[in-house]
């Protein structure tokens, strides 16, 4: 068979198969058939004693209904009309009874459930007879009812006195046609018919078609099988000379005798039946082995021949350089799925080792670029620009950045430079590297942990959730930052997008903390060249002359405020050392702290140009004199803004009475508005103002003071600022008269 195709192959292979199949299909049915002949007579068994088993359940259920009459013995002797009441009721109970009543024992009914009886003599029927010498119940034979004109028998009992003696009977009467119901629903072939016979062998009944054989004797074989055996199948003809297949079992004892029950079906009918059903096996056969010769044909291909060639093109393909090739087929776990699974995974395998190693060869680029940029840099920002122009055009990825860690109130990160798709990214993301949501993200977690952070799917990473639209909407799919330590402290980050989800694995991740690494000692070593060439000028001794004179005449302006209003005295000074307190403990750096000490020693200045009876007033002053005051942070700011200060002391000064909410004067500022150092200062001046004495009220104490910032909390003055005021003091970490 070297010669074949394997198409060939398997076609004559199965056609050797279902040649044999087709044979032992025919041999089954043949037996099959056998199987049947023996399934109808033992099904015609069946019925015929299902038959009988019900008849008997209904004579059961009749002798209790007659019992039951006989002991309610009083009926009958009331009306007519109640006794015919009571057989109706009894005959409609049950819809094979047709006839209820009670005879006198002379044989003339009292009444019955059909009130047309009262005329007809009982006297002279057997089974009255024998009722009224009985102590049980009797069945009479089969009669033909005077009255309904029907196939029945009845069931009868005696009513009794004390003494023993009949007072009448009771009876009721059964139609016999239920019997075809009964063979309806269960005959197993439709020519089915059922045959009564008595003690005698004649035919007392017949069904469904009784006309003619009623009346007849049944054949000798009949009468021989019923003399044999209680109950049996036989193949003999019937009453209609038809040679069948009999099943017989005994039905009920009647007064004559016991009466026998035959269930039989034409044997023609059921070889027949037999026959047809052969013919449609070997037809169904045939056709079967003709499908199957087809699906054979198309189904090797379809299953075996096209996959087997889409597996061989793409192993081919792929091995001419198509590294895109797979098989298309679907992975399961039978011999081609296994085979195809283990072509694909081959195929992803090398494909992904080739994109890898592609991948580190552009990684290595980049690393080489950014290596020599840092060797030459002698500019911090041109150094920081040409990094992430490299990152992005070497290196292939969406965007790069790096921003610096501000020390300012809300610990911003600043950009400093930037490449690539950024489409106004950074001025909306706003990162911080405080401990707020907006911290949380991979930059705020590298600057305040000191260690790389990955986002592997901006998509589903909980804590990238407040940057996920802006990131999605630029094409980015995974994050990277890396801090930049210089002189032992993380200034800021270097951050590096990629298109894609899982972009930063293994070699990739080495080759970045490698380059941020390499960023980082070229800003510290421009840095280090900066600071040698600006030393002599910052710490020049002139410098220090010039500040320190500054801050002697801040002092002097200060000491002669105080001296035009002595209930102030030491006023300044307190808050400011309360500001500072409070600075210092939300973590501003000291160069801030010290402008702020400046210009708390000087919020209070515009006061110069208010009258001094007016400061020194020992009343409530008039709204007039009040609007005169408001107008101090103005004058002080008018005074200060020519001054070229290293801090905003000026704004800090007109800002003093600005409130978080909005309510304060003399802008009207709030929230983010207002310097953070001004907040600060409004919350210290409260507090020293309301603890203290003034002309017009005795002082109301530190704890009226502190539970007036914390009224105020959140609307009036800041939150944190309220905090960390309250927590100096609850604390014992500050307090007035320590300061000053």
């Amino acid at each position: 068979m070297a010669g074949f195709s394997l198409r060939a192959r398997l076609q004559l292979l199965l056609v050797l198969v279902l040649v044999v199949l087709s044979s032992l299909m025919a041999w089954h049915l043949v037996l099959d058939g056998r199987g049947r002949e023996a399934r109808v007579k033992a099904e015609l068994l069946a019925t015929a004693r299902l038959l009988a088993a019900q008849q008997r359940e209904i004579a059961a259920h009749a002798d209790a209904t007659l019992l039951g009459l006989a002991q309610s013995a009083q009926l009958f002797e009331r009306a007519v009309s109640d006794c015919e009441s009571a057989m109706t009721r009894l005959a409609r109970s049950d819809a094979r009874y047709v006839n209820a009543g009670f005879v006198r024992p002379d044989g003339r009914p009292f009444c019955s459930a059909t009130g047309s009886a009262t005329s007809i003599d009982f006297s002279d029927r057997k089974w009255f007879q024998a009722a009224l010498a009985s102590q049980d119940m009797v069945v009479s034979d089969v009669l033909l009812g005077r009255i309904l004109d029907v196939q029945l028998i009845s069931f009868a009992r005696a009513l009794r006195n004390s003494d023993g003696e009949a007072t009448g009977i009771v009876f009721l009467a059964l139609d016999l046609s239920w019997l075809s119901s009964g063979l309806a629903s269960g005959a197993p072939l439709g020519d089915t018919r059922i045959v009564m016979l008595d003690s005698n062998g004649v035919v007392v009944g017949r069904f469904p078609d009784a006309e003619g054989f009623v009346g007849g004797a049944a054949s000798t074989d009949m009468i021989a099988a019923v003399g044999s055996e209680a109950e049996g199948l036989w193949e003999m003809s019937g009453v209609d000379g038809r040679l069948r297949i009999h099943a017989f079992t005994p039905l009920i004892e009647t007064v004559s005798g016991r009466m026998t029950l035959w269930v039989n079906t034409p044997v023609e009918s059921l070889q027949g039946k037999l026959l047809d059903e052969l013919r449609l096996g070997l037809l169904l056969a045939v056709s079967v082995l003709m499908l199957v010769v087809a699906a054979a044909h198309w189904g090797s291909d379809r299953f075996l021949l096209r996959p087997l060639a889409r597996l061989s093109d793409s192993a081919q393909r792929f091995g001419g350089g198509d590294r895109a090739a797979r098989s298309g087929l679907p992975h399961g776990k039978d011999e081609i799925g296994v085979l195809a699974r283990a072509l694909d995974e081959a195929a992803d395998s090398a494909s992904a080792a080739e994109v890898r190693l592609a991948r580190i060869n552009r990684s290595l680029k980049m690393l080489g670029a950014c290596k020599r940029e840092v060797a030459k840099a002698v500019d911090e920002e041109r150094l920081l620009e040409a990094v992430c122009r490299i990152v992005v055009e070497i290196g292939g990825y969406r965007m790069a950045w790096v921003g610096y860690a501000e020390q300012d109130f809300e610990r911003s990160v600043r950009p400093r430079a930037w490449a690539g798709a950024d489409e106004g990214y950074l001025e909306q993301a706003l990162v911080r590297w405080d401990s707020s949501e907006r911290a949380e993200g991979p930059i705020g977690r590298a600057i305040r942990i000191g260690t790389y952070q990955v986002t592997d799917d901006v998509k589903t990473d909980p804590k990238f959730a407040p940057w996920r639209d802006l990131a999605i909407q630029r094409g980015y799919g995974s994050v990277l930052a890396h801090p930049l330590w210089v002189s032992g402290k993380v200034i800021g980050m270097l951050g590096v997008y990629a298109d894609r989800a899982g972009a930063f694995q293994g070699e990739e991740v080495d080759l970045l903390v490698e380059l941020a690494g390499d960023l980082s000692t070229g800003i510290a070593a421009i840095r280090v060249r900066a600071e040698r060439d600006s030393i002599a000028h910052r710490y020049a001794h002139h410098a220090e002359v010039l500040q320190e004179s500054l801050e002697q005449s801040i002092q002097a302006i200060a000491a002669t405020l105080e001296a035009r209003d002595p209930y102030t005295a030491g006023h300044q000074r307190r808050v400011a050392d309360l500001a500072v307190a409070i600075a210092r403990d939300l973590g501003l750096d000291e160069d801030r702290i010290h402008g702020l000490r400046l210009a708390g020693i000087l919020h209070d200045l515009g006061k110069i140009q208010v009258p001094s009876e007016i400061l020194t007033m020992p009343r409530r002053l008039t709204e007039a004199e009040y609007a005169l005051v408001k107008q101090h942070p103005q004058a002080g700011y008018e005074i200060l803004k020519g001054i070229d200060f290293p801090w905003p002391i000026a704004e800090i000064v007109l800002q003093h009475h600005e409130k978080f909410d909005g309510s304060g004067y003399p802008r009207g500022l709030r929230g983010d508005d207002i310097l953070p150092e001004a907040r600060i200062m409004l919350v210290a001046d409260v507090i020293e103002a309301m603890a203290s004495h003034r002309p017009y009220r005795p002082a109301l104490g530190v704890d009226a003071a502190l539970a007036e910032i914390e009224r105020g909390r959140g609307t009036a003055y800041e939150t944190r600022v309220v905090d960390s005021c309250l927590k100096l003091f609850r604390e014992g970490r500050f307090t007035l008269d320590s300061a000053g």
